[in-house]
């Protein structure tokens, strides 16, 4: 069959706090060169962007201290892959 149909790369190991306060951390796996970081709220308002180059999985830190508390979606980019995953801001 076409396994590239069924195969889902995951650009994202993990992110922590979770439910975040002043900082969240975004833990990458196999993941090197260009992503792009878009972190949207409840109502779909881009509240963050940003490009970065990542080098060894080293991980990526937001200041969501400013961040209203809520739920967020976090969208992840590298290469085509996307990656979504949910983040609570709570302070």
């Amino acid at each position: 069959g076409n396994q590239n149909a069924i195969q889902e790369e995951n650009i994202i190991s993990g992110v922590y706090p979770n439910p975040a306060d002043a900082t969240l951390n975004i833990f990458f796996s196999n993941t090197s060169g260009n992503v792009d970081i878009v972190l949207s709220n409840a109502i779909g308002e881009i509240v963050l962007t940003d490009k970065l180059n990542v080098l060894n999985n080293i991980p990526y830190t937001i200041n969501t201290s400013k961040l209203t508390q809520g739920i967020y979606s976090l969208t992840v980019i590298n290469n085509g892959t996307v990656n979504n995953k949910q983040i609570i801001i709570q302070h």
